[in-house]
């Protein structure tokens, strides 16, 4: 009688044990949603593996390994002249059967080996559900590999085999998003909205991540597409800052983006895996070009143009800094910090009249409420959950960067709404203020926070000068004695903060009150020309071209100052054009005679 149930008994422990036999683990599934196809197999006492396809940015797996009723997948990817070895740790899954759970990921990502990869596992607090996902339609199987054998992989696929797989599988949301990934690819646009509108309800209560992912992605892409198609899309106008035609300008292309309803970048469709990226260098270029310009307007007197430009030029920050993903928030956070600075040049040396502090002061405050509605780890809804995984240890550091370049934008901001007020008092009462009620009329709630500390700014008053200063990314109160610079570290020691002086140490003149020679100019600037931010030199002035009439002279893009040590100034190179390149040759040139 007690071997009659012995049987069932091993049975029965097998099933609440949660053991797994080796044979179940052969299949083919599609990974990550559908990054990848994979087929696994049993060879003697081993598995081996085919990674029949991953179309775009998805790392392949090498090798499969069971282990202690687990199932592990060693992915390898070259890093300089060495391999990496990733592996992920798989359980089976109990809600979906023939599914595989990932539970764990290799630490760092870059193991020297595959045995180190699997012996150093850090669990995961929450399980990614359906990692591996059972997909037995051989269907799927040849359209993949028609995909991987294709050069046009953007618009390459079988649309009717597409619709077959989805008509054996009509319930599954994996199909649906391989359906729809479909779609997008053949640019059915109508077909993918009304699709996406049917099956939402199935994608949000999938509990596979990156299905959730793909489908607010492919939405994305559906609203962007309406948007460009009615001239309202500002990342259309983005995308041609570093491949302007003849005519454009970068002050045209960012009037019009400013009065988009919409930035959403160009998606891929999910299969391709990897998201538009903005073009970093196009838009700090932009910004410091535009930055030149207000500099040269303010010599000229031409304030409103100056302050034209700045204001675009925040706002072009901004649009990258709405949801979009880690490189435009980080590309918005350069533009902002840019522009901040030919913001404070403005406020501290070219607005001579309470009225031109005043009109600064509310250009300013009415861009900080467009800031309210952005937030810095917004671009982590839009990531690729399984970033996390391949990557856990570079995406929290990013994303820990990410938080604190922006903090200190947004510190930079309020010192600058401070800061006008400060200098309006100056202007109007000649005196600065010595309590925070002293910063009205501008400021009539008080001193605006530091998003360091969650207090208001903090101020000092010297000898000749009055300094506004957050803490910085460090916390501490170093009384402004000296400056946080990004340089050392996002996260490094120093106070973030704004000194105003009693005479401006750059005495831009009114309208058509610049000088026109070499000595003039030098007489009429004292301490020198402001910086040019295309020098070698961070803090090396404008350049004087002693011609008749004069010339001040910005090195531009190019970054070729050190012809000015080589007594090469002469002849100057053409005006600085960008339709030539976003980086080509070329001066910024400001001729004093017209």
């Amino acid at each position: 009688m007690i071997r009659k149930w012995i049987f069932p008994a091993l049975l029965f422990l097998a099933a609440v044990t949660g053991c797994t036999n080796k044979s179940t683990v052969e299949g083919t599934y599609l990974v990550n949603g559908i990054s990848a196809l994979v087929s696994i197999e049993k060879k003697d006492d081993s598995l081996s593996i085919n990674a029949i396809n991953a179309v775009e940015g998805f790392p392949l797996p090498q090798k499969a390994v069971f282990r202690k009723n687990c199932l592990f997948l060693v992915f390898m990817s070259n890093m300089g002249n060495y391999n990496s070895f990733t592996a992920v740790k798989m359980r089976e899954s109990r809600d979906i059967p023939g599914d595989w759970d990932l539970t764990g990921a290799t630490k760092s990502g870059c193991s020297a080996n595959e045995d180190t990869a699997m012996e150093n596992i850090v669990e995961m607090s929450r399980p990614f559900a359906s990692f591996l996902h059972r997909a037995d339609d051989p269907n799927l199987k040849s359209y993949f590999e028609n995909m991987e054998t294709s050069s046009n992989k953007q618009s390459i696929c079988d649309m009717e085999k597409a619709a077959e797989i989805l008509r054996q599988n009509p319930e599954d949301p994996y199909y649906r998003i391989f359906y729809l990934d479909c779609l997008m690819r053949k640019e059915k646009w109508l077909e993918l909205e009304k699709k996406l509108s049917e099956w939402r309800k199935s994608f949000d209560v999938c509990p596979n991540q990156s299905i959730t992912y793909f489908s607010k992605a492919l939405a994305r892409a559906v609203e962007g597409h309406k948007l460009s198609k009615e001239g309202q899309n500002a990342s259309d106008y983005f995308m041609k800052l570093s491949s302007m035609n003849p005519g454009d300008s970068y002050v045209s292309l960012l009037e019009k983006a400013s009065l988009c309803r919409g930035n959403i970048p160009r998606e891929k469709p999910p299969s391709m895996m990897m998201g538009p990226i903005p073009d970093f260098l196009g838009g700090q270029v932009c910004a410091k070009v535009l930055r030149m310009e207000s500099i040269f307007a303010m010599l000229k007197g031409d304030n409103q143009r100056a302050l034209h430009l700045l204001t675009l030029t925040y706002r072009m920050g901004q649009i990258y800094r709405g949801k979009t993903n880690m490189i435009s928030n980080l590309v918005g956070i350069a533009v902002w910090a840019i522009t901040e600075s030919g913001m404070e040049m403005y406020i501290l040396n070219a607005c001579r009249t309470p009225d031109d502090l005043r009109e600064f002061f509310m250009n300013l405050r009415e861009l900080r409420k467009k800031d309210q509605s952005l937030h810095y780890d917004d671009y982590m809804e839009l990531e690729n959950p399984i970033a996390a995984v391949f990557a856990p240890v570079s995406l929290e550091k990013h994303g820990e960067e990410v938080r604190t370049r922006w903090n200190v934008g947004e510190a930079r901001a309020n010192l600058l709404l401070s800061a006008a007020a400060a200098r309006y008092g100056l202007l109007t009462i000649d005196k600065f203020p010595v309590s925070s009620a002293d910063f009205s009329p501008l400021l009539t709630t008080g001193l605006p926070k530091d998003p360091f500390i969650k207090e208001s700014v903090r101020f000092i008053e010297k000898m000749d000068s009055f300094v506004l200063y957050s803490m910085g990314p460090d916390q501490k109160d170093d009384s402004a004695a000296f400056p946080y610079d990004p340089t050392n570290g996002a996260i490094s020691s120093g106070d973030i903060f704004i000194e105003i002086p009693r005479m401006p140490k750059y005495p831009f003149p009114k309208k058509d009150g610049l000088a026109t020679t070499k000595e003039g100019l030098s007489r009429q600037f004292p301490n020198g020309l402001p910086p040019d931010v295309f020098h070698d030199n961070r803090n090396a002035s404008l350049t004087i071209i002693d011609s008749v009439p004069a010339k001040i002279v910005s090195f531009g893009p190019d970054t070729d100052s050190n012809r000015a040590a080589q007594g090469s100034l002469l002849p100057l190179d053409s005006p600085y054009d960008p339709t030539n390149g976003v980086v080509s040759n070329g001066d910024l040139i400001l001729d004093t005679g017209l």
